[in-house]
């Protein structure tokens, strides 16, 4: 229930979260949530936590995947990661480093391997692309389907499914700035909108300045792996779930239950509304666009017209293939 004099029932989004227990005059709803989880429905994490082993710490739990708040004791750092979480992170940081290495020292064979071998390396590159775009779709439906109070998905599915959550560039996910400070939805949709700017800003000026075109070509293919999971938590900041019982209640945002789209509080969610509406325009709206815009401006060379006598007029050929 929304609070203890609410007579409407919801269920959890997540089963473990909601502990249940006998009512009392003294109890409140959040006191049948589970340890670290409070507020609507159990989904907001509790931080400032007593710990339980001393009296004068205390504890502070972050969002997980599926709304389920994981405790950051045990975490230290500017990240606050576990001892496996940072084996973890040391070890990807080294292959990228090394990988890195070995691109930039053998940049000019790999470049020439690029290009004597374009069509081979453009149709791996967009298989994977389908792959991994394929996978970000699932990850997000399933993502909105349990924040409006559907199911998730199916054992073992969902824990192979776990394995790709780095697919949908959410930092928020991946490093837990939770345990940093109190973060709510905002953090994720700015991280998530205005580093790909910000990047393309760069690779703007590097086009202009020394004219490094690879720079913005690669940022194409950026928009083109992030449009499916950023548009998707843009538009999620204009979905509120009604918590109400029937004798006036609350709305909440349906992605972060710690975030009120009505009454007092609800300044947060206005404001994030109206950023929303602006990255609508960009993403979900303007890079489609984009994309349209330069097919039409370039489809002569994609799709060469040649007339021959021999043909119908006005056949389209590929000349790459023709000369072949």
């Amino acid at each position: 229930r929304r609070n203890q004099n609410s007579k409407a029932v919801f269920e959890c989004l997540n089963s473990e979260a909601c502990k249940g227990g006998s009512y009392n005059e003294s109890s409140s709803a959040d006191d049948f949530c589970s340890k670290g989880h409070e507020g609507p429905l159990c989904a907001v994490c509790s931080r400032n936590v007593p710990d339980p082993k001393s009296d004068d710490s205390h504890i502070n739990y972050y969002m997980g995947s599926g709304f389920v708040c994981q405790p950051c004791s045990g975490r230290r750092g500017f990240l606050k990661l576990d001892s496996a979480d940072s084996i973890k992170l040391l070890v990807i940081f080294l292959i990228l480093l090394l990988v890195l290495a070995v691109a930039f020292k053998k940049r000019k064979a790999i470049i020439d391997w690029m290009d004597h071998h374009a069509e081979k390396y453009n149709n791996g590159m967009t298989s994977m692309s389908i792959l991994a775009i394929t996978y970000q779709i699932m990850l997000e439906f399933t993502s909105v389907h349990v924040s409006s109070g559907g199911g998730g998905l199916p054992k073992p599915f969902d824990t192979f499914m776990e394995f790709f959550d780095f697919l949908s560039f959410d930092l928020v996910q991946i490093v837990p700035l939770g345990c940093m400070g109190r973060t709510d939805y905002r953090t994720s949709v700015l991280l998530m909108t205005l580093i790909p700017l910000f990047i393309t800003a760069v690779a703007l000026y590097l086009q202009t300045k020394y004219h490094y075109n690879r720079g913005i070509r690669n940022c194409y293919r950026m928009f083109y792996y992030i449009l499916p999971t950023v548009s998707t938590s843009v538009m999620s900041c204009f979905r509120c779930r009604d918590l109400s019982d029937g004798n006036g209640g609350q709305e909440y945002l349906a992605i972060d239950y710690s975030v009120a789209c009505t009454g007092a509080g609800s300044g947060v969610y206005n404001s994030m509304k109206v950023y929303a509406i602006l990255m609508v325009l960009i993403y979900p709206v303007g890079i489609p666009l984009l994309f349209s815009g330069l097919l039409v401006m370039n489809r002569n060379l994609v799709n060469p017209l040649i007339k021959d006598p021999e043909m119908e007029l006005g056949t389209a050929l590929n000349v790459r293939r023709m000369d072949k």
